[in-house]
């Protein structure tokens, strides 16, 4: 009889990717859609139609079910379908589960002003606590950056007739099976929601009232790996699936990564090298990464991910080789036409053992918008090569400091750590991260790691393995570690 597939599908805020992975954790299908386009009314706004995001899962998953179809795989075989998305992005539906505005992209800047008030409980008490620590100050950062009291305050038209209030993976999953229901790993975002326990906040939670929420208008909460429901008819139809198809709950983007990544035991840490850079150790105890800011839930139960992030990330490293084109093309030769500038950069860099140099880059100044960090990256003549491995340095100092600050945070040590994303592919790069932070790194094959955590917590679902550990350790392949020089010498 042949082996279970799992529709995996990863909405991004610049990808949409689904997959059809094997037990083994094997990627036998795979559709990505590039590139989205967001609607901007105001500066620093983001946001899209609703019906938007559901299309784009049609259109990836229906030429997925067309490869797969041309490749004679049998769509029966698929045994579930989960989904994982980025995170606090905004949707507020009507009765009928149709939106009343555009969703709110998670990186939308825009800010409320008029906040609402807490109880008289409340305020007294946050103000004797802020004699010691700045206490209101956060509360009204928080209330500020909530997408819903921004709607509150300027279109209460469409905050009025708001009935359901979902973020996309619940929105998502509404639109499949007709059901308001979310993962109780999923609801990461402005929402009244309790990270430690789970759970939505009581009434009488300042949570609650320092948000525009009706809490009626919450979906309801179950854990990762529990049936939401059957994928309809009318999208079953649309998405070229199989009838009777279930959905299971799943988490957020990052709790998926992490677990596709290998990392489910105490003290691992995972590091993803993307545009951003997120450092998360997984751990048994609920730490934040900082005062006023929570850990969050993993896929599995008692778990928490304690994320540290450099906004910025590699990001830098685009924009500099971007504005220094023109002193790499001589790197460009026909025999290497294949390989990426930042690849033939790094080669160069190794075959011929250069250094910073004394050059050096201020990673924070950057993230504050200093002027000084932005005349760096601007082309000077000056040696490139040498300014381009301070960044990089920078970069990897970021990493070492979150590491330092995640064994502070709960005074034990690290002593291996997972990477993936798009700097995972660069030797070179993880080597360096090996050599500073003094322990291993390991490499997991798979380049979907998102798409392969949804495929084990289906697979654990389906009953294929009867834990989270025992589906990891079958289903995530290690494609190499990297030592520090210190333990290869020896």
């Amino acid at each position: 009889m042949p082996s279970p597939l799992f529709l995996s599908i990863d909405f991004g805020s610049q990808s949409l990717r689904t997959c059809l992975i094997d037990d083994k954790g094997c990627i036998i299908v795979k559709e990505v859609i590039n590139n989205f386009n967001y609607l901007s009314p105001q500066p620093g706004f983001v946001e899209q139609d609703c019906k938007w995001f559901y299309q784009q899962l049609v259109i990836a998953c229906q030429n997925l079910t067309s490869q797969a179809m041309a490749d004679k795989i049998d769509l029966s075989r698929i045994a579930a379908l989960g989904i994982t998305t980025m995170r606090n992005t905004l949707f507020n539906l009507d009765e009928n589960g149709n939106g009343v505005r555009n969703a709110i992209v998670w990186n939308d800047s825009r800010l409320a002003t008029k906040l609402p008030k807490l109880s008289l409980y409340w305020r007294l008490l946050f103000n004797i606590g802020n004699v010691f620590m700045p206490i209101n100050d956060e509360i009204k950062k928080m209330q500020a950056s909530a997408f819903i009291n921004y709607i509150a305050e300027h279109q209460p038209k469409q905050w009025g007739k708001t009935q359901h209030l979902l973020l996309l993976s619940g929105y998502l999953q509404q639109q499949l099976t007709g059901h308001y229901i979310d993962s109780n790993a999923n609801i990461i975002g402005y929402l009244p929601f309790d990270f430690k326990r789970r759970c939505w906040f009581g009434k009488f939670a300042w949570q609650q009232q320092a948000l525009a929420i009706k809490p009626q208008w919450l979906p309801k909460l179950i854990s990762p790996g529990k049936s939401i429901g059957v994928v309809k008819n009318e999208p079953i139809k649309e998405l070229g699936l199989v009838s009777n198809l279930p959905v299971i709950a799943c988490a957020a983007d990052k709790a998926c990564e992490v677990l596709g990544a290998g990392c489910y035991q105490d003290g691992q840490v995972h590091i993803s090298l993307g545009s951003a850079v997120t450092i998360t150790r997984v751990s048994d105890k609920f730490v934040g990464p900082k005062a006023f800011y929570p850990a969050y839930p993993a896929i599995i139960s008692g778990q928490y991910l304690t994320e540290f992030m450099l906004p910025q990330g590699l990001l830098l490293l685009s924009r500099f080789i971007e504005q220094h084109k023109s002193s790499f093309i001589f790197l460009c030769k026909d025999k290497m036409k294949d390989q990426s500038l930042e690849h033939l950069i790094e080669i160069y860099i190794k075959a011929n053992k250069l250094a910073a140099n004394g050059q050096a880059f201020d990673f924070n100044k950057v993230n504050s918008g200093e002027p000084i960090a932005q005349g760096f990256l601007e082309p000077d003549n000056k040696d490139v090569f040498a300014k381009y491995i301070a960044v990089v340095d920078a970069i990897i100092t970021g990493i070492i400091d979150s590491i330092v600050l995640a064994g502070k945070r709960f005074n034990s040590p690290i002593t291996q750590a997972v990477v993936t994303g798009g700097g995972a592919n660069s030797p070179w790069l993880l080597q360096k991260i090996a050599d500073a932070v003094q322990i291993n790194i390991n490499k997991p094959k798979t380049e979907q790691a998102g798409c392969l955590g949804v495929a084990i917590t289906l697979a654990v679902n389906k009953g294929l393995y009867s834990n989270y550990q025992q589906a990891v350790k079958q289903m995530c392949q290690l494609d190499a570690v990297y030592l520090p020089s210190s333990k290869n010498n020896n």
